[in-house]
């Protein structure tokens, strides 16, 4: 019993130390306009904002020239989509 309560109380002070690094955060100024490039050349023409963790850049409302909406998620070193969310 005191093993599990042991794990418990390791998992409760280690957590947030481990989720720390996932915390969204607004992008740099440099990395803003990286970002804001890239959308541009794969085709988006306007987003309502962007975060980044350290899994990369999301991105809010990206319309397309055709009007559609998308939730968008950017690969963190090549920033090209990898995952893109239908929002209606």
């Amino acid at each position: 019993m005191r093993k599990i309560a042991l794990f418990a109380l390791i998992a409760v002070v280690a957590a947030p130390a481990i989720a720390k690094g996932k915390d969204p955060r607004p992008p740099s100024p440099e990395q803003q306009v990286q970002i804001e490039r890239a959308l541009k050349e794969q085709g988006y023409v306007r987003w309502s904002g962007i975060r980044t963790d350290d899994d990369g850049p999301e991105v809010d409302s990206a319309w397309d020239a055709q009007g559609r909406r998308y939730e968008l998620k950017l690969h963190p070193a090549t920033l090209r989509v990898i995952r893109r969310e239908r929002e209606d």
